[in-house]
């Protein structure tokens, strides 16, 4: 399975099983014919081509050690940033909940997917929604910037708190305000009348 294939309904589902209460995958057991006769190096060398270093590995022995290994087991594995991503290939990965929506709508969206509740390893249906790019960033937890909030940056040189929030690829200014608490007002107006459906997760305030 070098070769990636298109990413479809069809091939998830034939590959996974997936729970959309518990946003669970599993791996499905697999047939030979999804494996093939392969010649192998037995010490690793790929130069040493000598008869006693090469061993022909069947497609059904491949099937059968690979469904004892996982074939019903949990699969993905949780990245660095916080995210489940299931591997296909030598290479390739699939994040969880975009493969979550496409098994369960047929829609591959890699980029336009958000978890409402903020947790990246929550891939349940119910907490998965389309959205867009800025509407993403809307539902981000707080940035390690010096407010701590989306949207309201310090500025030392005027002591104020600047507000900028970015909707469609272009900045809407929210203005300076001394008082951070007022900044923070006008940045979630200015975020209710740019994304209605999402809302900022920057804690309590």
């Amino acid at each position: 399975m070098a070769d990636r294939p298109e990413m479809t309904q069809d091939f998830v589902r034939s590959l996974l099983d997936y729970d959309p209460e518990t946003g669970i995958f599993r791996w499905r057991r697999r047939e030979p014919d999804l494996f093939k006769d392969v010649i192998v190096h037995i010490n690793g060398d790929r130069t040493d081509n000598s008869t006693a270093n090469l061993r022909l590995t069947t497609a059904q022995g491949d099937c059968f050690r690979w469904n004892a290994q996982f074939a019903g087991k949990v699969a993905g594995t949780t990245n660095t940033n916080g995210y489940r991503r299931i591997k296909f290939f030598d290479s390739f990965y699939l994040s969880e909940h975009t493969a979550a929506w496409l098994w369960v709508y047929g829609e591959y969206l890699p980029g336009k997917l958000d978890h409402i509740n903020g947790i990246k390893a929550d891939n349940r249906i119910a907490n998965l929604r389309r959205c867009t790019h800025s509407q993403n960033l809307v539902n981000r937890p707080a940035p390690k910037n010096k407010s701590g909030e989306l949207g309201i940056y310090w500025e030392p040189k005027r002591g104020t708190w600047k507000v900028t929030i970015r909707h469609q690829n272009q900045l809407i200014w929210g203005g300076r305000f001394r008082d951070k608490a007022e900044a923070i007002a006008k940045r979630d107006e200015l975020l209710a009348q740019s994304h209605p459906d999402f809302r900022s997760r920057q804690g309590a305030h």
